[in-house]
């Protein structure tokens, strides 16, 4: 997804990241692992002016771990308020 943030330009919103935490077979894989490439993926997709789906379905599915993306908002402010600050010190 990374790499397809970093190429593809051309869409409006982001959806979907956390597709892999109801179909992966061999259970959640814990968000600390992929905390930075979650990371570098809002910070391409704020920096960029894209929109960001937040699926919070998973409450509704009963996903045993569904804080490891769509309840991590805590993330998507970081990177959101990242990007606000170098805006602000390039301005």
């Amino acid at each position: 997804m990374l790499s397809v943030v970093r190429e593809y330009k051309d869409y409006s919103v982001l959806g979907h990241m956390d597709l892999i935490a109801r179909y992966d077979e061999k259970g959640v894989y814990p968000f600390e692992k992929i905390k930075p490439i979650v990371e570098e993926i809002l910070q391409v997709v704020i920096a960029d002016g894209k929109g960001l789906e937040v699926n919070t379905s998973s409450y509704r599915y009963g996903l045993s771990r569904h804080d490891a993306f769509c309840g991590n908002f805590k993330t998507v402010q970081r990177a959101w308020r990242k990007d606000r600050h170098n805006r602000e010190r390039q301005s």
